[in-house]
């Protein structure tokens, strides 16, 4: 009784004549928002997705190159516009000023290929004697350094020519080879083993089948037959080493092993290995080892090495300093009997020398090794493993006077080229020591952290390997993987451990996948070793046995401080597992990254209630797709508006549920039977978010007969700010419809009662990136402080089940999203329990204590508002 004349009290609702719209119409008009919303979205997603590309590519740790930059600027562009153009259509406005936005920034994306390095010749053929290091470009680095080091050191080199890279151009950059080529690049914007293998495999194959332009040929015979002339020998007795000699190696990236070098050629053989030699260029180990250390595609050229061949009584390898310790003074020199592949390849153990080099070049340790093979070069150019005599098998290689003659050598070209050099030489049948090569050695104090080979084996863990030689310093722990093959890099897991027999530079293709290295042979001055510390890989290498001690697919613990490997992890050593570096950093294509990225990831709109928060303001892709994901929301929000000024495109719901509830279905939201009918049941709903908030508004405790519990003050709170209020105030006060716009997996839910109102859009689909839950509720009738407590009582419900909230005022904003669709359902039955039990909670909101009392008693289960003696029913 009382009730009622309270209610006679209220101003009767104002009530509007609804203009008649085609109803084809209204719903063609808000299908078309809403297509263009997810347009808006997806694209949004996609650029989050490039975005966190850009940044993992930012820390230097992972791969890519020209084309992959390329491809993500394109893609980047393309989403921006789309966003603009979609939110154009949802406002029905023009934002001439984005566009305007987005043309600055693409001039400062812009990927054209940057101009080559190369030095201008036309010259195929230069010899030893014009050669210094300021035509690199045009020789390469191996034939710079050789000419340097033959003209400016004065060391003997072999004597020889180089086929420039003017060579290169003219046959491989042919209109026959050269789009060829190019389009099996670009199939590599992501590093895979098996398209590496499969593009590697095509374009050496289209290089080998084509001819050679007759002008190049007869160029390469005749530097053949003029260097005949300068040894002393007839063409058909001279032998060459034909080695690669490409752009960018032996120089702060050392290429080493990445391309071919072919020994003891003839006259007969000398173009097709000139061919090999240029097609190793695009071998799967180079074309990933390019790729790893960012190196364009455009500035990769290959000049070849001919040299005369030494006929090696003994062959190795010099460091000039320690790798990793560079601060222990020392010239460190491995040698074996032969020829040099069977040192650089790792091939065999070989002899060790420790040349201290300060106060005086001193001969201080050697470790002789037992050498039962060598490589030799026969008369037929041939190359033949031979067994070492049985005298010479135990016998150092190298005398003290030859040792301490190359650390001469060693401390002249580094005080020349200005650092560290890792020499590869020989000593041929008159005793004569050559340098056959010299690159920069990269050292790293750093990398030696913890390093002790003395160090005791952790108690408790099972020892597979010992005494290993540490070719990098470090900890690695992952499966073991046993690789043997090609095939077997081609499956190699992320986060394994490789172990194989030798080294090989194939490996580079799975290098980034690899927690640690360990070879059955090999040294730390071969050409896998270089690889791995320039991957900062912990490597091991002569860990003997260990192809047959550890087991395919078995946790290890390498730990390359002290040269072991245990079985399992060892827990002792977990803080030494570290990042295995930035080797990106410093090249050319992370520079250019770096560049374009300044445009693309800064965020400076990150307050949408600023002033500042405009679209004149925005200065990055971020920016520009911040602005309109955020006013996107606002657009979304007033579909309802537009539903319930457009009544005829309704369909009534009939439900328990104490709402005048209208859905409006955009496409699918309702059984097809229905799509004409003016009222649907619960049982009509396809809409999956729809479906899910439906079920928690229905739950049974919302619908007993007993009317909700009210708390006297709190009433008169409401009844009071009704009738006192001005006639103006009436504005704040909402239609009583709700409206619901659905699709099958979307819903837009907007329910306006009196003076509150709540906003649900949710996206619920199989894709958990695009899944999504965003609310709003705000108002109520009681008073300011009450609306508030009830508004603080939502968000702490919300974010017990893991909602973002935020609170201003009585205004609760919440959102999930990038979940699995079971997930989403349960957040959407929960905010369907949430919007019936919130129903008059501000009347109930008598003192602080109240919002985590009521928001306890949800969270439990019990939904009868109940809580208080003061509550009354």
């Amino acid at each position: 009784m009382l009730l009622r004349k309270l209610q006679a009290l209220l101003p009767k609702r104002l009530r509007s004549a609804k203009p008649t719209v085609d109803r084809n119409r209204v719903l063609s008009s808000l299908r078309t928002k809403y297509i263009h919303f997810k347009i808006l979205l997806d694209s949004n997603t996609q650029l989050l997705n490039i975005f966190a590309d850009l940044e993992e590519k930012l820390k230097g740790r992972s791969a890519f190159g020209l084309e992959w930059l390329k491809a993500q600027c394109i893609k980047i562009v393309f989403h921006t516009g789309r966003m603009i153009r979609s939110f154009e259509i949802m406002s029905g406005r023009r934002y001439p000023e984005l566009y305007q936005r987005l043309d600055w920034i693409v001039q400062h994306l812009a990927l054209a290929d940057p101009p080559r390095t190369e030095t201008p010749t036309s010259e195929v053929i230069l010899f030893y004697d014009r050669i210094d290091q300021s035509i690199g470009s045009v020789v390469g680095g191996k034939s710079a350094h050789l000419g340097e080091i033959r003209n400016r050191i004065g060391l003997p080199v072999p004597k020889g020519f180089a086929v420039t890279t003017a060579a290169f151009r003219k046959w491989v950059e042919s209109d026959e080879l050269y789009p060829f080529i190019r389009r099996e690049k670009e199939k590599l914007d992501v590093i895979q083993p098996e398209m590496v293998v499969e593009v590697s495999r095509k374009i050496q194959q289209a290089l080998l089948d084509s001819a050679l332009p007759e002008d190049i040929a007869a160029s390469i015979l005749d530097a053949f037959d003029q260097l005949a002339l300068e040894v002393g020998v007839e063409p058909d007795n001279l032998r060459v080493a034909v080695r690669s000699s490409a752009l960018g190696e032996d120089s702060e990236m050392s290429f080493a092993g990445q391309y071919l070098s072919v020994l003891n050629v003839t006259r007969d053989r000398l173009l097709r290995e000139y061919k090999r030699v240029v097609a190793s260029l695009f071998s799967e180990n180079a074309i990933s080892y390019r790729q790893h250390m960012g190196i364009p595609f455009q500035d990769a050229a290959m000049s070849v090495v001919c040299l005369e061949m030494v006929n090696s009584v003994v062959s190795g390898v010099m460091y000039t300093r320690h790798p990793f310790q560079p601060e222990s003074n020392q010239v460190i020199l491995h040698a074996l009997w032969g020829l040099g592949p069977y040192v650089v390849d790792g091939k065999i153990e070989p002899d060790m020398y420790w040349v201290e080099r300060e106060p005086s070049l001193t001969l201080r340790e050697s470790r002789i090794a037992d050498k039962p093979i060598r490589l030799v070069a026969t008369i037929s150019g041939n190359l033949v493993e031979e067994i070492v005599p049985e005298d010479l098998r135990h016998q150092p290689t190298l005398t003290e006077v030859e040792a301490i003659t190359l650390a001469q050598y060693g401390l002249r070209l580094e005080a020349h080229f200005g650092g560290p050099q890792d020499v590869e030489w020989a000593i041929d049948c008159d005793g004569r020591i050559v340098i056959l090569q010299s690159r920069p050695l990269k050292t790293d104090c750093g990398v030696g952290r913890g390093f002790s080979e003395d160090r005791a084996p952790i108690a408790g863990y099972d020892l597979v390997i010992w005494d290993a030689e540490i070719a990098n310093p470090g900890v690695g722990m992952g499966p073991a993987k046993i690789v043997k093959s090609t095939s077997d890099l081609i499956d190699f897991p992320e986060g394994a451990v490789l172990v194989a027999p030798t080294s090989s530079p194939q490996y580079v293709m799975v290098l980034q996948r690899a927690q640690a290295v360990v070879t059955d042979a090999g040294s730390m001055t071969g050409h896998m070793a270089a690889v791995c510390r320039e991957y900062r890989i912990p490597t091991l290498m002569n860990a003997r046995g260990a192809t047959q001690k550890i087991r395919p697919g078995e946790v290890i613990t390498v730990d390359a401080r002290s040269g072991r490997v245990y079985r399992g992890e060892v827990v002792e050593l977990q803080g030494y597992n570290e990042d295995h570096g930035a080797f990106m950093k410093g090249s050319p294509i992370y520079e250019m990254l770096q560049d374009r990225t300044r445009h693309i990831l800064p965020l400076h709109l990150t307050d949408p209630k600023s002033e500042q928060f405009s679209s004149t303001n925005c200065r990055t892709i971020h920016d520009i797709m911040r602005y309109l994901h955020e006013l996107s929301y606002g657009e979304i929000f007033h579909l309802s508006d537009q539903a319930s000024d457009r009544w005829q495109a309704t369909k009534k719901l009939i439900s328990s549920i104490p709402l005048d509830l209208y859905v409006v279905d955009i496409g699918g939201g309702v059984v097809e039977d229905k799509s004409e009918a003016s009222r649907i049941t619960v049982d009509d709903i396809v809409c999956v978010p729809f479906k899910a908030l439906l079920t928690g508004m229905l739950r049974r405790e919302f619908h007993q007969a007993e009317p909700r519990p009210i708390e006297l003050s709190g009433f008169f709170s409401v009844m009071s700010r009704q009738m006192l209020d001005p006639p103006n105030m009436m504005r704040e006060r909402f239609g009583d419809k709700s409206y619901a716009i659905v699709s099958n997996k979307y819903m837009n839910f907007s329910s306006r009662v009196g003076y509150h109102y709540s906003i649900l859009d949710s996206y619920c689909g199989r894709t958990s990136a695009k899944n999504y839950i965003h609310f709003q509720f705000k108002g109520g009738a009681a008073d300011e402080i009450r609306r508030e407590r009830r508004a603080r009582c939502i968000a702490a419900i919300l974010a017990h089940y893991g909602f973002m909230t935020e609170v201003v005022g009585d205004r609760v904003n919440a959102r999930y999203a990038k979940d699995e669709t079971n997930h989403m359902i349960q957040r959407l039955d929960i905010l369907g329990r949430l919007l019936m039990y919130s129903r008059q909670m501000d009347m109930l909101m008598k003192g602080e204590e109240m919002v985590s009392v009521l928001a306890d008693h949800f969270i439990e289960g019990n939904y009868a508002l109940c809580c208080s003696t003061d509550v009354q029913a």
